[in-house]
């Protein structure tokens, strides 16, 4: 077999389709696409990337400025601006370059980016852009890096209610090869529309590494025909001489419909299952947490055959705003009950619940609570999938009983719920280890204490009731406690010798009671939950 020719130049060599990149480097091949798409229709455009750097999107300056022997050739121009606002009103000022005929180019397509910050701090920019609109050759995508996490941020953020604020479409990519992909459709919404168009980052997106198809033919992009959207008198691009109450109905009566029509005509949003025969459950998610879902309905053990044989329904929703009322009802027809899963605040749940409120027959909402008012997901911090597993399982196992979901409520091998004696009742000097010199328990050696070797014919847990002494057990998690968080890198690379693991970085490990209780001298740790020793291997 012969092997592929790589050199690490091949992420921005457009002859080159299958290509290894990062999140950041496919926003600079996407540009380097959209020239060279311009370019095979006929057009001579330039593009301009400015804005301020910041989390998720702190390494993004750095690799346009790396590419620029690759950029330069092809009339891209990067360059990073005093603050976001200042990129903001540069870009708007693009969108004008050809207005009185005088522009070297046809047009200029744009990026913005900053993070959450900086989209606060812009938004005057950002309804003043949009309502003057863009170039019907040029565009504008503006980059929302959101820090879900406040990883290095001063306060956690989610945009889009800032975009939606200012009536600019939000696309939300799940993975590095939608970065390219919705980056490419943004451009041709935004001039079609004659708006900016954002685009979502994150750090589990701009940040992941992956091969993608990074081919010029991969997508056929599609404009609404006069049947699917009527364009009014003069267009709905950038203009001379318009007025402010102008732009406005403009914004309003034809914009929007023109972003609905655009992605109706692109199928943006997909149907993954259709719930076969007899829908009864919806999901609906978008972004990240697509991924998430997915992950979750394999650990359930549901696949999309399963799905559709439970009737299950998933909708993957590219553009979370705006969405079209008649799709949302499509999906919802004859479903009992719908199922929101996103990050942070009730977003998309919002929107579904004021548009189907009407709607006759209309299925129960769930998303950030269940009906009767206690959580279901998160709204704030981070959404992992261990958290979206949890929260379906509950759904569809315990309330609506799809067996694989109860099943794996209930634990696929023995629950052993309680506290066991783990370590001798008084210290020798040799435990030195298993206490700081606070006195404080250390939780990795009360489980070296309480777990002897996993291994094949091992697997004793050593204080378990006599009636079960030679209990197989693999230790899925516990909550991690808070007194013992700067010991997690530790704690999980030991745990990996002992062929266990965590179910999930940061929020999911081992811990000692955290209420430090001593009975008879001895320490008190709590398993929550088991899988028999035949797992482990699969687990790990």
């Amino acid at each position: 077999m012969s092997l592929n020719h790589v050199t690490l130049d091949d992420k921005y060599d457009l002859t080159k389709s299958r290509i290894f990149v990062t999140g950041y480097q496919a926003l600079v091949r996407m540009a380097l696409i959209q020239h060279e798409r311009d370019k095979r229709a006929g057009l001579n455009t330039a593009g301009y990337v400015t804005g301020y750097r910041g989390s998720p999107l702190g390494g993004l300056d750095y690799q346009f400025q790396r590419a620029a022997h690759h950029l330069a050739p092809r009339n891209v121009l990067f360059q990073p601006a005093i603050n976001e606002d200042l990129a903001a009103t540069a870009l708007w000022g693009s969108q004008q370059a050809e207005l009185r005929g005088e522009g070297k180019y046809d047009g200029v397509f744009g990026i913005w980016y900053g993070k959450g910050p900086g989209v606060d701090r812009s938004g005057d920019a950002f309804r003043h852009a949009n309502f003057a609109g863009t170039s019907k050759h040029g565009g504008v995508l503006a980059l929302m890096g959101d820090d879900h996490t406040a990883e290095s941020s001063t306060t956690a953020h989610q945009s889009e209610f800032n975009f939606v604020d200012v009536m600019i479409p939000v696309l939300n990519p799940a993975g590095v090869q939608e970065i390219i992909d919705y980056g490419l459709y943004g451009w041709a919404m935004s001039r079609f529309t004659g708006t900016w168009v954002g685009l979502k980052c994150i750090h589990e997106t701009v940040e992941s590494t992956a091969v993608v198809d990074g081919s010029l033919e991969r997508l056929g992009i599609l404009l609404p025909d006069p049947d699917e959207f009527t364009m009014p008198a003069g267009g709905l691009n950038i203009r001379l001489g318009d007025t402010v109450l102008g732009m406005e109905a403009r914004l309003h009566d034809h914009k929007r419909d023109a972003m609905l029509a655009f992605v109706r005509v692109n199928k943006l949003n997909k149907v993954i299952t259709s719930g076969g025969r007899n829908p009864k459950i919806g999901v609906i998610t978008t972004g990240k947490s697509y991924l998430d879902v997915r992950q979750a309905l394999d650990e359930l053990g549901i696949d999309e055959v399963r799905a559709n044989d439970w009737g299950l329904r998933i909708h993957k929703i590219a553009c979370s705003w705006p969405i079209s009322r008649q799709e949302l009802q499509e999906f919802a027809q004859g479903l009992e009950l719908i199922i929101v899963v996103e990050e942070k605040r009730d977003f998309l749940e919002t929107m579904m619940r004021d548009i189907l409120f009407r709607h006759p027959r209309a299925p129960r909402i769930v998303g950030k609570s269940h009906e009767d008012g206690s959580m279901l997901f998160s709204r704030f911090g981070e959404l992992d999938v261990d958290s979206v597993t949890r929260g379906l399982a509950q759904r569809l196992g315990t309330v609506h009983g799809i067996t694989s979901a109860g099943a794996w409520i209930d634990g696929p091998g023995p629950d052993v719920v309680g506290d066991f004696g783990c370590i001798a009742d008084k210290p020798k000097p040799s435990d030195i280890n298993n206490f700081t010199d606070t006195g404080k328990e250390r939780p990795l050696d009360a489980v070296e204490g309480f777990l002897v070797d996993v291994g094949p014919g091992a697997g004793l847990v050593q204080g378990l009731p006599q009636e079960r002494p030679s209990l197989p057990c693999f230790l899925d998690f516990l909550p991690l406690s808070e007194a013992f968080e700067p010991e997690q890198l530790h704690l999980e690379q030991e745990l990996g010798k002992m062929r266990l693991k965590p179910t999930g970085p940061h929020s999911q490990t081992v811990r000692h009671s955290k209420s430090q209780d001593e009975i008879g001298g001895r320490h008190k740790i709590q398993v929550i939950k088991t899988l028999p020793i035949k797992q482990v291997a699969e687990k790990k």
